[in-house]
């Protein structure tokens, strides 16, 4: 794991603006070594999540909303759909492969 970060890497407060995102908070994460930066868009409302310490190793990820319109399993039946394999990609288990 990364080496503690002594001060905030942003010289930002809660409150103040960049490239149209707000700052919200900043938290202090001892599990990481460093801290997070919780940032949401003034426009959109899209929310970002900067984890700064140290490490050098860096990663992201999306995540989309996307709310099913009833309960009926439709979105569970098509990841099952997707993640069984085709004839050109034929791995039945995407995610014990990477192990």
């Amino acid at each position: 794991m990364g080496v503690r970060v002594d001060e905030p890497e942003l010289s930002m407060m809660p409150g103040d603006e960049i490239h149209g995102f707000v700052l919200e908070s900043i938290d202090v994460l001892d599990d990481y070594h460093g801290y997070g930066y919780f940032y949401r868009h003034r426009i959109t409302g899209m929310e970002v999540y900067h984890v700064a310490n140290k490490d050098p190793e860096n990663f992201f990820g999306f995540i989309f909303k996307t709310p099913p319109v009833n309960d009926c399993g439709t979105p569970h039946i098509i990841e099952h759909c997707l993640l069984a394999g085709s004839k050109r990609y034929p791995v039945r288990d995407p995610f014990m492969s990477l192990l």
